[in-house]
């Protein structure tokens, strides 16, 4: 329950003894600025709990009785309000991924009919067409590497990251994280429509944006089991490069 609690302040002040007020100063938030005054005592009337009243006071005699600088305590506060903040963004961008409002891009597929269901996927320069899921999108010799689900207007993405020895180090299954023993990898999810990860060595691994509900962009370097060298999927160079269309396979792109 809320109430108007009354804070007690005692300020030292040259004048003993007189009474001072503010007068009618609109209030700004919970505390009123409007405060009165008589014999170095100040009265501020917020609109708290007894709880939350308890917690300034505290606050308040921790910054009286070790003379802290009222300025570097307000900055400090500033910015755990803004590590808080990003914390909740954070937690709001996990798991799946909603459609953007890009425009489809041309693609290798362009000549193919789409039907009404089908999602493109568009790896570097190559592309493919599918309305199951969830959806092998790339294999290699017998491993799902990266995997497409749709669930209802959102996506998730599952893939493998295996190290330069053929293991796998990290795997995440629909937008999250499932093996990360040694805490090397790392995402980001810069809004809601796209998915990042770093390697060990702060390389982006993966680039995932869904541009519109009928589309899905797909960037990275994976190694794969037992390869001589990492899957490039760019718009530059790598095994997707030459424009390949994949349409209505039960997997897209099989590398072995």
């Amino acid at each position: 329950m809320k109430y108007g609690l009354v804070l007690s302040l005692l300020i030292a002040m040259p004048c003993m003894g007189q009474t001072k007020a503010t007068g009618d100063a609109k209030t700004a938030g919970p505390c009123s600025p409007a405060v009165t005054g008589s014999n170095n005592k100040f009265q501020i009337t917020c609109k708290i709990d007894e709880k939350q009243g308890q917690k300034m006071l505290d606050i308040l005699n921790k910054i009286l009785s070790n003379q802290l600088d009222p300025n570097a305590v307000m900055k400090k506060i500033d910015e755990m309000e803004a590590s808080v903040k990003e914390l909740h963004e954070q937690q709001e961008f996990s798991g799946l991924l909603s459609p953007a409002d890009d425009p489809t891009p041309d693609n290798a597929c362009r000549n193919i009919r789409k039907s009404a269901d089908a999602m493109l996927i568009l790896l570097g320069n190559s592309a493919s067409l599918n309305p199951w899921f969830p959806h092998s999108v790339i294999t290699a010799k017998g491993e799902d590497i990266l995997t497409l689900n749709k669930k209802d207007n959102e996506i998730a993405v599952s893939v493998k990251i295996f190290g330069r020895d053929g293991r796998i180090v990290a795997e995440i299954r629909d937008n999250e994280f499932s093996i990360n023993p040694n805490n090397y990898f790392r995402k980001e999810r810069p809004d809601k429509s796209t998915l990042i990860v770093y390697d060990q060595e702060d390389k982006k691994v993966l680039d995932v944006r869904f541009l519109n509900p009928t589309t899905v962009r797909f960037l990275g370097i994976l190694n794969y089991p037992n390869s001589m060298g990492p899957l490039v999927i760019s718009k530059t160079g790598g095994t997707f490069f030459d424009g390949m269309c994949a349409a209505y396979d039960v997997i897209d792109f099989d590398i072995r």
